[in-house]
């Protein structure tokens, strides 16, 4: 998976205004059964906090490097 950003003109360096990912059938049902999950851990715990992308798929075969990170705000 390859991740592209374009920032957002304001003073919050980490916000970006657009975000392309570049996957195929196969790593977009990966990632949506990544959001579906961190969705259900958030729901059962009010612990929880955030997930990497990385830590979740290990062992799947997935290009680029790149780091993907579910935050819970």
């Amino acid at each position: 998976m390859k991740i592209y950003g374009k920032r957002q003109l304001v003073d919050d360096p980490g916000r970006l205004e657009e975000v392309v990912l570049q996957v195929g059938p196969a790593e977009a049902r990966l990632l949506a059964a990544f959001l579906t999950e961190c969705a259900q851990e958030m729901e059962s715990s009010d612990a929880w906090e955030h997930r990497h992308f990385s830590d979740w798929q290990r062992g799947a075969d997935v290009e680029g490097a790149c780091e993907l990170i579910v935050f819970r705000p």
